[in-house]
């Protein structure tokens, strides 16, 4: 079914409370998925066993999920998903500290651009069609909303999303 005005109406309204909260901590995931802990900094007892770096999560968190992406500066590609290792990581931690500008949603797949103040730009290219998530967005409200694949979206409740261990 395509994707319509009013979808991406929907998934735009559904993220707009992220613009202007700061992103305290990016951590890299499984292959190339980076989550994103933005606004205030949650902990609880279960912290203490993870290693300081992997403490606390997001009020929110943006989740790269299945798709590829890419950190643009003004005039430079800072870093990608697919790039070696320490690249990676130096690109993620670039958007610590930033804070959420803007949020646009693209059909027909649901490709996503987050800018952030410093000029930068994450930009998520959806790569799958017909399994796996492209991006999702943890709201503090224990609601999910899962972005894919192809061009769907859904809502989703959960009450156990907590850090991972890499």
């Amino acid at each position: 079914m395509p994707i319509g005005p009013s979808d991406i109406e929907v998934i735009e309204k559904t993220v707009a409370p992220l613009i202007g909260l700061p992103v305290w901590a990016v951590r890299r995931l499984a292959a190339s998925i980076l989550n994103l802990h933005i606004g205030k900094k949650l902990e609880d007892a279960d912290d203490q066993n993870l290693p300081p770096e992997w403490q606390g999560q997001g009020e929110w968190v943006f989740s790269t999920g299945a798709s590829v992406w890419r950190l643009d500066g003004v005039d430079d590609v800072i870093g990608g998903s697919e790039d070696e290792e320490p690249i990676v990581l130096v690109a993620a931690q670039r958007l610590v500290g930033t804070h959420i500008q803007s949020i646009q949603v693209f059909p027909p797949v649901l490709e996503v651009h987050l800018t952030f103040t410093g000029q930068l730009t994450l930009k998520v290219f959806p790569i799958h069609t017909q399994e796996l998530d492209h991006w999702d967005v943890y709201a503090p409200d224990g609601t999910v909303m899962v972005v894919g694949p192809g061009n769907t979206y859904s809502f989703e409740i959960t009450s156990d999303f907590k850090p991972q261990k890499k």
